[in-house]
């Protein structure tokens, strides 16, 4: 499959204009490989490499692009843990490892449960004491109780890597249903959303974060991240020969041929859109609900699929090895 048909298929999709770019992304370009550096996410050889080619900082500032400079920083360090986790069990052995995701989600969970959150003793430069370093400063801005739901955000994201690495290891396609379902966690877009709170300034007051039309949002949100992120990363999946992809699956369980599995995929993703937008602007006429932290909190949901799209027109993440180098169809506003 040529990217380029892909990426022609998504610009289907009336996205709308791409997200600014925040006010201090020039200046946090220079900082965060000092933090990488710091907790050893860049000992392995190429390591440093591979996350300017996925252009973290970019992708952080496009989301999160009204934070103050601590906050934006600490969106990037989050999102540059995320892909390094995401990597060590996407690439090679580990990815048909249960055992060490079950060892790796319960050393980490350890973490999220200290109740001072720098207390216990962590192995220095690893994703361990990455992830204590990352706890420790979403404590100092947030709230209990949305500290209490990035920590459950990120429960449901490591135990989906046991999903995923068992199926590997058994050689198991999941159908649609429990792909959908299982792709919201190991998407990792809910522990994201979670930093939209003091990111785009929630202060909480008079957001009801268990309100259910506002999970609906954040769910068709990941939806449209992760069924994007799908299509873009096909080729590549697809050459690994990994099963967890959307458009292999419906090759594989439902009988798409290839150029069907990506026309119901980008279907599937402007209905998502769709509803959003509907829904968005119902709740945000609810005069129980419309008020100003609600409306940051929405606006923030939907900055994120759109940075996600746009972000992945400018990095090299998914372009298969010894495939070439592509030129995006589009450029991001502000870059």
């Amino acid at each position: 499959m040529n990217p380029q048909l892909i990426y022609q298929a998504l610009k289907t999709v009336p996205w709308g204009d791409a997200p600014p770019i925040n006010m201090h992304y020039p200046g946090i370009c220079h900082e965060t490989d000092g933090w990488l550096d710091r907790v050893g996410q860049t000992d392995k050889p190429g390591r440093r490499e591979r996350h300017q080619r996925i252009a973290v900082p970019l992708f952080a500032a496009m989301a999160y692009p009204t934070a103050a400079r601590d906050h934006l920083l600490l969106a990037h360090d989050w999102m540059a843990w995320l892909f390094e986790y995401d990597d060590q069990f996407d690439d090679g052995a580990d990815g048909h490892s249960t055992h060490k995701a079950r060892r790796s989600r319960e050393s980490l969970l350890s973490i999220l449960s200290d109740p001072l959150g720098t207390t216990r003793e962590v192995p220095r430069r690893t994703l361990q004491s990455g992830l204590q370093d990352i706890w420790s400063r979403l404590r100092a801005v947030t709230r209990p109780r949305v500290q209490a739901r990035f920590a459950g955000h990120v429960s449901d994201y490591l135990e989906s890597y046991e999903w995923e690495t068992h199926n590997r290891r058994i050689g198991y396609c999941p159908d649609v249903e429990e792909y959908l379902e299982k792709r919201q966690h190991t998407g990792a877009a809910h522990p994201c959303f979670d930093l939209i709170v003091p990111a785009a300034g929630v202060s909480c007051d008079h957001l009801d974060l268990t309100d259910s039309r506002l999970r609906r949002l954040e769910y068709l949100s990941s939806e449209i991240i992760t069924l994007s992120n799908d299509l873009v990363s096909f080729p590549k999946e697809m050459e690994q020969g990994d099963v967890h992809n959307i458009v292999i699956i419906l090759m594989n369980r439902r009988g798409h041929s290839e150029q069907a599995a990506i026309r119901q995929t980008v279907d599937w993703i402007k209905s998502r859109l769709e509803e959003f937008e509907r829904s968005a602007r119902e709740l945000a006429r609810d005069p129980r609900a419309s008020n100003e932290d609600t409306r940051l909190y929405l606006h923030g949901l939907k900055v994120w699929y759109l940075a996600n799209y746009f972000w992945s027109l400018r990095c090299s993440r998914f372009v298969v090895d010894g495939g070439g180098s592509r030129e995006p169809p589009e450029r991001a506003a502000g870059g």
